[in-house]
């Protein structure tokens, strides 16, 4: 039996304990959204940068999310996204929403984005 210097098993425990394949996956889709002139330098960039805290808050009506979210955004110096009021304010969208109708995920996303 040939002797392996990488035990599978242990390489993907190894990989999984320090998240390599989540941070992978994030700079790839990064770096084609963004389509920077020199990819490298963009990953050296952004591997120097703090990952950001985001934190999604959900529920049943009337739990009284806004107030959580309010007191969590103080908390931790963060600023509160309410989706809701966003995708209200949006005249192309009343319609839909009063209708009871759910917003399509990549609007809701980009609409996000936006203020991310």
């Amino acid at each position: 039996m040939p002797c392996s210097l990488w035990d599978e098993a242990e390489t993907a425990a190894y990989l999984e304990s320090y998240e390599v394949h989540d941070l992978f996956a994030h700079l790839l889709r990064q770096v084609l959204v963004e389509r920077p002139e020199n990819p490298i330098k963009f990953f050296q960039e952004c591997l120097k940068e703090q990952p950001k805290l985001c934190i999604c808050i959900m529920g049943p009506p009337g739990v009284n999310r806004s107030k959580y979210c309010q007191q969590v955004a103080a908390d931790y110096k963060l600023k509160h996204v309410h989706v809701g009021k966003l995708l209200r304010a949006r005249k192309e969208l009343k319609d839909q929403i009063s209708g009871g109708k759910l917003v399509a995920d990549d609007v809701v996303i980009e609409l996000v984005k936006v203020l991310g």
